[in-house]
């Protein structure tokens, strides 16, 4: 009879220590409080086959124990809340032990009714009464001197035993693993809301410089529009004129439009249309909007150096090819100490791809940011919103191709697109 008792009382224990440790491995996993509730009560549900379960925790900004999740019987409880200033609350947290309405009625039989313990004893089991439970367990903190952060509810098991001592001894452990659980979980919601805020003041900034950036190029070209109507009416029949300011007209409303369509393919990129483009046309007509147009004293500081066969085809979207070749070519410009520099673009086939290499003898990219050029919105320009690379990067793997770059500090830049080949005309 002895060794009967031993080895149940062994494998009970066996199997409590197994479903706490089972339970420990499967909480670690979870670092939202919803979550982590919602696991408490299906276990619950589960190893002590139970009629109804729900678990309060404590929330610190509305100061009440809030019901995360409920189940059973006891559904009716979500989102309720608990003052922490309730009977039960204070109890539970003055004695950090299990409480069962069963023990609290043998309290009362132990005790006389005008005895204050009675009297408590009482209104505690009115309480659990009015939460349909008949056992409470509290899940303390060990970081927050010692306070309740949340307790489980239950309304009893579907057989109608009682909770044995191995049963309350599993659930204390459980409610140890829980404490730990759920303060990891706060403080993963902590930082993650601090994260989010920061993102969105970030992402604010960011809307921020994009707006700047928008108006300083709507302006640019809106004033050299609004000085040609004003001039216009007067000089309708100079011809030179008409040709000179008309194309200076074209290359900054292709300009502001380019510009306008990054933009637009970042927050909502749209499907591109791949056709057989010809590589010489498409860079002309970038290198005409970056460089023609104006008096030949304005470029005489950049030395420009173009090795592209006329024959050499690509497939791609031509408003996406102009993208690319516009902010390479506009970041190499820019790379210049003192505007001025050299710039040498070289197109050659290699297989079944097209080369298209930029180069340049400006400043370089350091080493520390090299791997975050193609970043949404990082710039170490004072002034620049660092869209352009991230849309280069984007458009170029829309369109089947690859983009790579070396670099020295103070020795300039390399960059390397390389596209598809076709041998189809434009």
């Amino acid at each position: 009879m002895i060794n009967y008792v031993d080895k149940t009382f062994f494998k009970t224990r066996y199997e409590a220590d197994k479903i706490a440790h089972k339970f420990s491995e499967n909480i670690k996993r979870l670092m939202k409080v919803k979550e982590l509730s919602e696991y408490v009560d299906r276990a619950a549900m589960r190893t002590f086959k139970l009629k109804g379960v729900c678990v309060f925790v404590f929330n610190e900004k509305s100061n009440e124990y809030f019901c995360q999740d409920a189940r059973g019987d006891m559904k009716e409880f979500v989102n309720k809340t608990i003052n922490p200033d309730s009977l039960l609350a204070k109890e539970l947290k003055r004695t950090k032990k299990v409480l069962t309405t069963e023990n609290l009625k043998i309290l009362m039989r132990e005790k006389t009714t005008d005895d204050e313990h009675f009297k408590m004893a009482n209104d505690l089991i009115c309480e659990l009464d009015n939460l349909k439970a008949v056992i409470t367990v509290p899940s303390i903190s060990y970081k927050k001197d010692y306070s309740l952060i949340a307790f489980l509810l239950s309304s009893g098991k579907k057989s109608e035993d009682l909770f044995s001592e191995t049963d309350i001894s599993l659930l204390e452990n459980i409610s140890n693993l829980v404490s730990i659980a759920l303060e990891n979980a706060e403080l993963f919601e902590e930082q993650m809301d601090i994260l989010t805020k920061s993102m969105k003041l970030e992402k604010l900034a960011e809307l921020g410089r994009a707006t700047s950036e928008l108006a300083k190029q709507s302006e640019k070209a809106f004033a050299y529009i609004e000085w040609f109507a004003n001039e216009f009416p007067n000089k309708k029949e100079d011809r030179e004129f008409l040709l000179k300011e008309g194309k200076k007209l074209e290359i900054e409303t292709e300009k502001f439009k380019l510009f306008m369509l990054g933009i637009l393919n970042f927050s909502r990129p749209s499907p591109l249309k791949i056709v057989s483009l010809n590589v010489k046309k498409v860079l002309d007509e970038v290198i005409f909007m970056l460089f023609g147009g104006y008096d030949e004293k304005d470029n005489q500081k950049i030395s420009l150096a173009i090795n592209c066969p006329d024959y050499l085809n690509v497939l791609g979207d031509q408003n996406a090819l102009k993208q690319v070749f516009f902010n390479i070519i506009k970041n190499a410009i820019e790379s210049f100490k003192k505007d001025f520099g050299k710039i040498e673009i070289n197109v050659f086939e290699q297989g079944n791809n097209i080369i298209i290499q930029v180069k340049d003898d400006g400043e370089g990219i350091d080493d520390k940011i090299k791997d975050r050029i193609f970043e949404p919105f990082f710039s170490t320009k004072e002034d620049g919103i660092g869209l352009g690379l991230s849309i280069v990067l984007r458009l170029v793997k829309d369109m089947h191709g690859l983009i790579d770059f070396e670099t020295k500090k103070n020795f300039g830049s390399i960059f390397t697109i390389t596209l598809p080949k076709t041998n189809s005309s434009n």
